[in-house]
């Protein structure tokens, strides 16, 4: 017996979902959906969005190469007394400091990649959370830089400071510190309690 167009749609309409049920990823589209969700104007700032995180990623990258550089130009080796002087450090030690805050700074900006990339895909893009993922990855940079100096410091013995003198373990420590940067602020949270306590709200009247 034929079937008739109706049967042949609802035939083929259930084949489609159920194709459709065995796929991941479809960020809520029927298949064929194609066209993106988004406004001209909004493609617009998305694609901006986009262009400024790789465009840091870049940046930091030509930064961290201009390190290594100058990590063996002996001719700027006259800046150590003058960084001693102000920030009491070496030419060697305060370019590991801009090393791994270079890495951290990519690690931010992965991270902030990654969450537009599945923002925009899921249609959950908004514009309130742009200055969030534009300022990751500073703040990961200042993360990163800063449990640089804890090592250093050997407030935390994660491995041997002197272990900074070989670039790879620079670059891991940057990128996974800027990576995970809002995980570690709260291990920040908890030195800076061991360190210095915690303030406990007072009754009224009390001091």
């Amino acid at each position: 017996m034929a079937l008739d167009n109706n049967d042949e749609n609802s035939t083929e309409d259930t084949a489609t979902a159920v194709n459709h049920s065995n796929i991941s990823n479809t960020d809520g589209r029927r298949k064929l959906q194609y066209h993106s969700r988004y406004p001209e104007d909004i493609k617009i700032k998305i694609k901006i969005e986009a262009m400024v995180l790789a465009a840091v990623v870049v940046g930091a990258l030509v930064v961290s190469l201009l390190v290594v550089g100058l990590s063996n130009n002996t001719n700027i080796f006259w800046l150590n007394d003058v960084l001693e002087r102000l920030v009491g450090s070496s030419i060697p030690k305060f370019l590991t400091y801009v090393f791994v805050g270079c890495f951290g700074t990519i690690g931010g900006a992965t991270f902030s990649i990654k969450w537009l990339i599945h923002s925009v895909a899921k249609g959950y893009w908004n514009e309130d959370r742009v200055y969030w993922r534009y300022f990751v990855p500073l703040t990961s940079c200042i993360i990163s830089v800063v449990f640089t100096a804890l090592v250093f410091s050997e407030l935390i013995r994660p491995f041997d400071h002197k272990e900074f003198g070989n670039w790879s373990v620079c670059i891991w420590f940057g990128f996974l510190t800027g990576y995970f940067s809002d995980s570690l602020i709260g291990v920040l949270n908890n030195l800076s309690n061991a360190l210095f306590g915690t303030v406990k709200d007072s009754k009224p009247g009390e001091r």
